[in-house]
Parts: C-alpha cells; structure tokens; sequence
C-alpha cells in the first residue's frame, strides 16, 4: 500500500493538476492526501471535482487558523 501525503502550496494553480496527475500516474498510491491552507469553501470543491477522484474530505479552515 501506498499513501502520497502532499503539503502543496497553490493547488489551485493549474500546474498542480498536471504534476498531481504526473505522480499519481507515476506511482499508483492506494491513498493521496492533499494539504492545502490557503484554499478552502468552493475553490477546495472545485479542485476535488477536478481531480476526479470518488472518495474525497474536505475540512475548511476558519479564516488563517483551524481546519487539520
């Protein structure tokens, strides 16, 4: 089992899906957790509809704190 933790700062940055997609496709992990303090509400929905993925949690953050 493999499990790809990435602390990503701008995910939202249409880069990020090509790299993300590089690596997923590279390694093949079982579980990708995405950490991403600067997006949160619809913009973090939109990113996880882009993404493609089934099973997907999302914990919004309360202004710069809070969240994980």
């Amino acid at each position: 089992m493999k499990i790809l933790g990435w602390n990503w700062r701008g995910a939202g940055n249409t880069n990020f899906y090509r790299n993300f997609y590089n690596i997923i496709r590279n390694h093949r992990p079982s579980i990708a957790v995405i950490l991403e303090t600067r997006i949160s509400g619809d913009r973090a929905d939109a990113t996880n509809s882009n993404l493609g993925f089934d099973n997907v949690y999302c914990l919004n953050a309360n202004g710069f704190s809070g969240g994980i």
